[in-house]
């Protein structure tokens, strides 16, 4: 990984020419490590640097939870209703819960079941 972050001017001296031009490759990236496995900070988390940041993502588990809050309410409600009948490629619109194409009424359904804490 630091060979390849570092292909410009790799730490063991090879020359890269994949394409047999003899233009050398550019570095391929950043290669870090986190500062502990407790904090688990890059150089952009910890403000040393332009490189790797962490950024931690919710993931929603909740059916028909549009805004991520760990509950089905009128919050979700709204979204669903300012989408009411958009239709796009199934898994294009986040409100279209059943990723069927069209926020609707199978849609309503689901969050209407789930709805709540």
């Amino acid at each position: 990984m630091k060979e390849a972050a570092q292909a410009d001017s790799p730490p063991s001296g090879t020359f890269y020419d994949p394409d047999g031009d003899g233009i050398g490759l550019q570095s391929l990236g950043v290669h870090e490590r986190w500062n502990n496995a407790i904090d688990r900070q890059y150089s952009r988390n910890l403000g040393t640097g332009s490189g790797i940041e962490l950024v931690y993502y919710k993931m929603n588990h909740l059916p028909a939870d549009l805004n991520a809050d760990d509950a089905i309410d009128l919050f979700d409600f709204a979204r669903l209703s300012d989408r009411w009948l958009w239709a796009g490629n199934p898994g294009d619109i986040q409100e279209d819960i059943v990723k069927d194409g069209m926020v609707d009424l199978q849609d309503l359904q689901v969050m209407a079941e789930n709805w709540g804490p």
